[in-house]
């Protein structure tokens, strides 16, 4: 593994067994990918780590499910 910090690119949403994971199980990979590599975790850090993987070269259902993922963090609840 290289010491360069990640902007998402190296997340999986598909496990060996061909499952797609649900949006928690998906943002906690990704949560849990970012504090190896001793990122700060927020809001915002957590959207660019999200879009940065809807830029890839993805199957388009894998797409989705990243904006999915994005458009919830997005989201805010009224106080």
């Amino acid at each position: 593994m290289s010491d360069s910090r990640s902007d998402g690119r190296d997340k999986i949403v598909m496990p060996p067994g061909g499952e797609m994971l649900c949006i928690e199980q998906t943002i906690g990979a990704i949560v849990v990918q970012m504090i190896r590599e001793g990122q700060s975790i927020t809001r915002q850090s957590l959207c660019v780590a999200v879009a940065a993987c809807i830029g890839e070269n993805t199957p388009e259902v894998i797409e989705a499910h990243y904006a999915d993922i994005l458009r919830l963090l997005l989201t805010r609840k009224p106080d």
